[in-house]
Formats: structure tokens, C-alpha cells, sequence
């Protein structure tokens, strides 16, 4: 089984795996709330306001324990895939966090707790043709930590 064969198989299950937690996990979750959808749009709004950028995808969770909700964002500009978090702060201005690279093709945005430590962890996950990538980010005081990850140079 080749190098390739291999890298892709353990994706598959990384996948799975990721999909049985998350749906777990969606179980537990109450009802969305509807503003989460009116905060998830004006935070994209107010990114799009600063430049000429294409959303990819973007989705909302509480990444914290402050019970407000982030979003993750996935756009592309002048041909370049970036991702960063988005945040209302307590004064009601918006923020971001650094950009950082995102997968150029098949790109995702999951949420799940880890580490059971209340936290919610995402990882963004994607290809460029046959690569294949993933990571696991934190968020930490507006500050994306990366935790673990696998192919992103590949992807990104």
C-alpha cells in the first residue's frame, strides 16, 4: 500500500471519527438560537468590508467559555485561501483573529471538544488535488492555536 494510500486512510477514519463526535455532540446542543445566524452574518459583512474577498464558508460556535458565539471563516483573495475567526467584543466592535492558510479545494470547518475541557476546538480541513490536510485549532484570547495538523502545507 503506497505512501499516498496510506495518508488518505487514516484521513478517512480521522474523518469518521470526527463525524460520529460531532454528531454526537449536535445531539446534546439545544436549539440554534436565530440571532447566531444575524451575528454569524454581520460579522461577514464587516470582513467583506475591508476587501474585495469571496466567502468560502463560514460557521458559528462558541469557541470559548464566554457564551458568545465566534465565526470561522474560510475566504479567498487575489487567488490565496485564508482563514480567521470573528468575534464581537464587549463594546460591540467587531474583530479577527491573524488570517491563516486554508485548504484551496473540498475545504471544511468542524467543531468539537476534544479534551472534554469545555472548550471547543475546529478543525478547517481540504485538498489541493491529490493532498490532503487538516487542523486542529484552539482559540485563545483572539488568538488562533494551532494544535495539531497533518498535509496543510500540501493543501494550503
Amino acid at each position: 500500500m503506497g505512501n499516498k494510500k496510506i495518508k488518505r486512510l487514516i484521513f478517512t477514519l480521522f474523518i469518521l471519527f470526527t463525524g460520529f463526535s460531532l454528531y454526537k455532540w449536535e445531539l446534546k446542543k439545544s436549539k440554534i438560537k436565530e440571532e447566531g445566524f444575524i451575528e454569524e452574518k454581520l460579522i461577514i459583512e464587516e470582513l467583506k468590508k475591508n476587501s474585495d474577498i469571496e466567502i468560502i464558508l463560514a460557521k458559528e460556535e462558541n469557541l470559548d467559555v464566554d457564551l458568545q458565539k465566534e465565526v470561522v471563516i474560510i475566504y479567498k483573495i487575489k487567488g490565496n485561501y485564508w482563514f480567521v475567526v470573528g468575534k464581537r467584543d464587549s463594546n460591540s466592535k467587531i474583530k479577527f483573529t491573524e488570517k491563516k492558510s486554508a485548504p484551496l479545494e473540498g475545504q471544511e470547518i468542524q467543531f468539537t471538544d476534544f479534551n472534554k475541557d469545555g472548550i471547543i476546538e475546529f478543525i478547517i480541513s481540504g485538498y489541493k488535488e491529490e493532498n490532503i490536510g487538516y487542523g486542529i485549532y484552539q482559540l485563545e484570547n483572539m488568538e488562533v492555536i494551532d494544535i495539531f495538523g497533518e498535509g496543510m502545507e500540501g493543501c494550503c
